[in-house]
């Protein structure tokens, strides 16, 4: 299934203990039992080793489950093609 294929993809990531997590929509193909694991998955790794972890989504509920969130948007100039 894909969320077995998401969880060891996620598993093989980890195995090296980076000290850095970055996740780039990992839950976007997955139903939401499945995302609530990889989740859960990268939230622990990060927590028993200390790593940082930082997840890039566009999902409110996966936003929600992170106590931290920052909000990106262009800045005027490159929205509009502006040079300064």
């Amino acid at each position: 299934s894909v969320g077995q294929q998401q969880r060891v993809a996620i598993a093989r990531a980890l195995a090296g203990k980076p000290a850095l997590v970055l996740a780039d929509e990992p839950t976007s193909n997955l139903d939401a039992a499945n995302g609530a694991a990889c989740l859960a998955l990268l939230r622990e790794f990060a927590a028993e080793s200390g790593a940082a972890l930082l997840v890039v989504s566009h999902d409110a509920e996966v936003l929600a489950a992170f106590p931290r969130t920052l909000r990106l948007t262009a800045p005027a100039a490159a929205a509009t093609g502006a040079s300064s």
